[in-house]
């Protein structure tokens, strides 16, 4: 499986991930995202809503579970799966409605990916001394985000 992977030392490179990103995904799709508490997922989201438009002020959906933010065309889909103990009551929240209107990142989303059959897989992971940098490693579950793995890997290459 390929995969595309991307460095950030800072949060403008946090930033210009996000942007990139942004301009390969439209409505419809699904960004599960991955990795250990405090590396850094809900800050990426506060970058990628920005960088699709939205004004919104991003916060945690640790306890609420689901947010939704307006885009300048549709809406994002802040979800995440922590608390969440069964893939019961993943169904109970009844959020596949919106989904297909939406842009959606899952948090956790590991706890959760059986149901999809196709997204784009992110992992986070904490690199350096001093845990400061990060690692975003994508990969595409599904022919429908291979073409779009392939034109994130191509922006960021371009962007380096």
């Amino acid at each position: 499986m390929k995969k595309v992977e991307f460095l950030a030392e800072s949060i403008d490179d946090t930033n210009r991930l996000a942007l990139a990103l942004s301009e390969v995904v439209e409505l419809g799709d699904l960004v599960i995202m991955d990795g250990d508490l405090g590396t850094g997922k809900t800050t990426f989201v506060k970058a990628f809503v920005a960088a699709l438009g939205s004004e919104n002020d991003v916060t945690s959906p640790t306890y609420a579970i689901a947010n939704f933010y307006e885009l300048p065309k549709g809406s994002f889909l802040h979800i995440d799966a922590y608390r969440l103990s069964s893939m019961d009551e993943f169904h109970d929240l009844g959020l596949y409605d919106f989904l297909e209107d939406s842009i959606t990142a899952i948090e956790w989303g590991k706890r959760v990916q059986e149901d999809f059959q196709t997204y784009l897989m992110m992992e986070i992971k904490l690199s350096g001394a001093d845990f400061e940098k990060r690692i975003f490693q994508f990969s595409a579950i599904g022919e429908k985000y291979q073409n779009k793995l392939e034109t994130l890997g191509g922006k960021l290459q371009k962007n380096l």
